[in-house]
């Protein structure tokens, strides 16, 4: 008799599991995670993407007005995420976009891609300066790595200093606008609507370089209108100093100090790093010994003993301090730390406000973590309620 009541007992306890668990949760679609906030880091709210450019005439356009500039969007962001394109139409005015997170697809949309319309003057004129630019390309060597049909700008000294200052972030390096503040760049237009983004696809280096390889955008008035590939950069650590600076180490940090604060407003952190014969060094590109790599800035006598540590806001980063000019009189670039105009083309770098993301339970997580409760509370009120009849039985 006791046992019989044990599985009527039984058979309503999981009565009452089933009713509770139905009433509680009724039978849905279950939710995947919510990857909105990704996706408005570049997406308005009808799943648009309002490119910065014109329409490309091209699968390579499209990588260069679209996709890279995503990128970027999506790197500043939270760097675990990525696009990828597929299905364009073949005015690329839709495309299927796939979001990954950290190699795993995660969602996917149809997006409809909105571009901005310039008189055609305007483009042919800077499809000229992209045609030149790809004229002169050749082949070249940079830092003993062999590049086919680029270019080499060098970005050095206070510009670089300058725009560190500023970066918000040291990840991969260099930010990736940094193109604007090479020299050779500036003497090559007069464009006052003319800015310039570089957008690095790969690269390498060391402790005082910094080599990347990417496109290079045309942009009128923050529009992009062209682009070139294949475009190299290497940005040198060193701040140069007067020739007739003591030899010292605290005199090359004054000077150093000096100069920043005279031609760029700013005050300085700059601390003694070590020797440069104590200098760990891992061979590189056509460098094989600290020797030859500390003689590609400058002499002996000009180098000092040392090398030094500069802090930025994002970090700190290896310099060389070379006494080698005759006055501290390199122009600031205008001076390019709050020299932030509209017509710049750092708005595509911006994340719209969106807080960094934090990646909640999924609606699977939580709704099969509340069934398991309720049916371990539902266990064990079964198993109080057979003691008990047991106990009554007896």
């Amino acid at each position: 008799m006791g046992e019989r009541k044990n599985v009527l007992l039984m058979k309503k306890a999981i009565f009452i599991a089933i009713l509770i668990i139905t009433l509680v949760f009724p039978i849905k679609k279950v939710s995947a995670a919510d990857y909105s906030n990704v996706w408005n880091v570049f997406l308005d709210s009808s799943d648009n993407y309002n490119a910065n450019s014109i329409t490309p005439d091209d699968g390579d356009e499209f990588t260069s007005f679209v996709e890279l500039p995503i990128s970027e969007q999506l790197r500043d962001y939270n760097n675990i995420y990525r696009i990828q394109v597929s299905n364009c139409s073949a005015d690329f005015s839709s495309c299927d976009f796939t979001l990954y997170e950290s190699n795993s697809e995660v969602d996917s949309k149809a997006v409809n891609i909105v571009y901005k319309t310039v008189d055609s003057s305007i483009i042919d004129k800077y499809d000229d300066y992209a045609n030149d630019m790809r004229n002169s390309l050749s082949d070249i060597r940079v830092l003993g790595i062999n590049v086919t049909s680029s270019r080499l700008f060098n970005i050095t000294d206070l510009k670089l200093y300058a725009k560190n200052s500023s970066a918000a972030s040291i990840y991969g390096g260099y930010p990736y606008n940094l193109m604007e503040y090479s020299d050779e760049i500036e003497s090559l237009y007069s464009d006052q609507n003319l800015s310039i983004q570089f957008i690095p696809r790969k690269g390498d280096g060391m402790d005082f370089y910094i080599y990347d390889q990417g496109t290079l955008n045309y942009l009128y008035n923050g529009i992009i209108i062209s682009s070139v590939n294949r475009i190299c950069v290497v940005y040198s650590n060193v701040i140069y100093i007067p020739k007739n600076t003591e030899k010292s180490s605290d005199a090359y940090i004054s000077a150093a100090k000096k100069r920043i604060k005279d031609e760029l407003g700013l005050d300085a952190t700059i601390e003694l790093g070590g020797t440069r014969a104590s200098y760990s060094f891992i061979p590189f590109g056509d460098f094989s010994t600290a020797d030859e790599l500390f003689a590609s800035f400058g002499t002996e006598e000009e180098l000092g003993n040392y090398w030094y540590n500069v802090t930025f806001n994002a970090g700190i980063k290896k310099y060389l301090i070379v006494a080698n000019i005759d006055e501290p009189n390199t122009p600031a670039a205008s001076d390019p730390v709050n020299n932030s105009s509209s017509n710049s083309g750092e708005s595509i770098n911006q994340s719209n406000g969106v807080d960094s993301i934090s990646n909640p339970p999924t609606g699977d997580n939580v709704i099969a973590n509340c069934i398991l409760l309720i049916i371990s509370s539902t266990a064990l009120l079964l198993m109080v309620i057979i003691e008990k009849n047991k106990i009554t039985d007896k």
